[in-house]
């Protein structure tokens, strides 16, 4: 409400300007970048304590491992000790949890377009359940599951690439 309301640096509501001409062209692309500030904050900042409080318990428990005792006896620096060896192994718990969760916004964000007024698959699921618009729902479903199975899979991916022991 500050940033939209009180200062108007944010636009409230939509996807872009009226006044703006759709294309490729920086104008637009700019102004949707704009309009998508004050949604994808409201997505990201409840979610961010969370996360923050799930890497710092998990670098915890990473922390007593022998594993990095030798890091350092060899004499390592301590960034690289940080990057590649206690920040790797500490976000390997959380990649499939953070896959499922941004599958599940990706059709989970009906109060959040409907606040914004910005259309996604939440204002036309919403549309659809007042109409009771039952092939729109199912097809609504179809891509947010294929969204969620999408994510894990990546998800999946990213976390073969960051654990050796799964590249086999």
């Amino acid at each position: 409400m500050v940033f939209g309301i009180g200062l108007e640096w944010l636009p409230m509501r939509g996807n872009y300007t009226p006044d703006v001409e759709p294309g490729w062209n920086p104008a637009f692309l700019l102004d949707v970048a704009l309009h998508a500030v004050m949604p994808v904050m409201a997505f990201a900042l409840p979610a961010m304590g969370d996360w923050a409080l799930a890497m710092k318990a998990s670098a915890t428990s990473v922390l007593g491992e022998d594993y990095l005792h030798v890091a350092r006896a060899r004499g390592l620096k301590p960034v690289r000790i940080l990057v590649r060896y206690l920040g790797r192994n500490s976000l390997m718990p959380l990649v499939p949890a953070l896959a499922t969760a941004l599958g599940s916004a990706l059709g989970g964000s009906m109060l959040v377009e409907a606040i914004f007024g910005y259309p996604g698959l939440g204002f036309f699921l919403t549309q659809a359940i007042d109409r009771r618009d039952y092939p729109l729902m199912q097809g609504i479903f179809l891509i947010s599951t294929v969204g969620v199975v999408l994510f894990n899979l990546v998800g999946e991916a990213v976390l073969h690439r960051l654990d050796p022991r799964l590249r086999r």
